[in-house]
């Protein structure tokens, strides 16, 4: 027995088609659905970026620092364009990215309590607790990448050397004002 298909019935039918179609095309072309902008890190020991999203474009810029943390601005299929912290920008392969969160250190930023330390002049200070009259137990010059572990209102713990130690967010190129997060 047949039974008769009825416009309303084709007419769901082909939406549905169409919605799955336009799914397929999104996951071929290398959405990727996480937030933009986003950090990220470099993979690898060294990375193209290009003038635009593909291997025939020119290179603009080759990094040669592993972790190295850059911005996430826009996608287009497999490709990233990226922007690093001197606002330089162009397009990487999603390949070469990770999502392994690091660290500028960018600046020495103190507070009235931290004047002590006031005569840094390329040094930032790592301290044992997110506390501004907590010990400190490093000095890490200014341009070094860290890891992040973890992020609170004001302070980041990162890893470098070795050793875990707290840093204010403002310190940091790689870490959204607002952003928290514990890994």
């Amino acid at each position: 027995m047949r039974i008769p298909c009825s416009k309303i019935t084709f007419k769901v039918i082909f939406i549905i088609a169409i919605n799955i179609i336009f799914q397929l095309n999104t996951v071929a072309q290398g959405k990727s659905d996480l937030p933009i902008p986003r950090f990220v890190s470099i993979k690898s020991n060294e990375i193209n970026l290009r003038s635009g999203p593909g291997n025939s474009y020119a290179i603009k810029f080759i990094y040669k620092f592993k972790n190295y943390p850059l911005e996430v601005i826009a996608e287009f299929g497999h490709w990233r364009l990226v922007k690093d912290n001197d606002g330089s920008q162009g397009w990487v392969h999603q390949s070469l990215l990770s999502g392994s969160r690091y660290a500028l250190i960018k600046d020495n930023k103190l507070t009235e309590k931290e004047l002590k330390f006031q005569d840094l002049k390329n040094q930032a200070i790592i301290f044992r607790l997110p506390d501004e009259i907590s010990h400190p137990i490093l000095m890490a010059e200014i341009g070094v990448v860290a890891k992040i572990k973890k992020c609170l209102e004001y302070w980041c713990q990162i890893e470098l050397e070795k050793k875990c130690g707290w840093i204010k967010k403002i310190n940091l190129w790689g870490v959204y004002e607002h952003e928290l997060f514990d890994k």
